[in-house]
């Protein structure tokens, strides 16, 4: 969805790549099972900043704060901010964050406070179920990369509204 492109090694991991594999990562622990291709071989690198995937979390507890722990394992990655109306289920996130990067994140009860951030790449969306269509649509026209838990939507009125979003973004790029 939308971004910019990055110049990488060969042997890195593309921002589309990465949040493919917070998919399948997602997915093999719904199951209990992790792929054996959820994890990248390669030669460890130094990974410079521009290097690096900055990312938000909107929705602290539940899937977003698992998808957030298991792309902290990448060197590619780093997060920069949470976000969640309900600051108890922050501590464990913004502990895990700190402790990863010597620095705590920015935090937000308001995400499209977060969304206005020029530094943030992309977001995880792990919100409860009915405000992913809301976060999604406001992520991409942000300009931002996002990838969303399931459900992405309730109904068919609310995925035509975000797929719109997507095709109005693409056209504003093309112009």
């Amino acid at each position: 969805v939308g971004g910019n492109s990055m110049s990488v090694e060969k042997d890195a991991l593309s921002r589309r790549e990465v949040l493919g594999r917070a998919g399948l990562v997602g997915a093999g622990l719904a199951t209990g099972i992790l792929p054996v291709h959820a994890e990248p071989v390669s030669r460890p690198r130094k990974i410079g900043a521009n290097d690096k995937l900055v990312l938000g979390l909107i929705g602290c507890g539940g899937m977003g704060a698992s998808d957030m722990r298991q792309l902290m394992e990448k060197p590619e990655v780093q997060f920069a901010a949470l976000c969640d109306v309900d600051k108890s289920r922050m501590p464990k996130d913004i502990s895990d964050v700190t402790k990863q990067y010597g620095k705590a994140p920015d935090l937000y009860s308001d995400y499209r406070k977060m969304l206005d951030r020029k530094d943030i790449d992309a977001v995880i969306i792990g919100t409860p179920d009915h405000w992913h269509a809301l976060n999604l649509i406001h992520a991409v026209e942000a300009g931002k990369d996002a990838y969303c838990e399931k459900p992405i939507s309730h109904d068919i009125r609310e995925a035509k509204s975000m797929d719109a979003s997507f095709a109005v973004v693409q056209t504003e790029d093309e112009i």
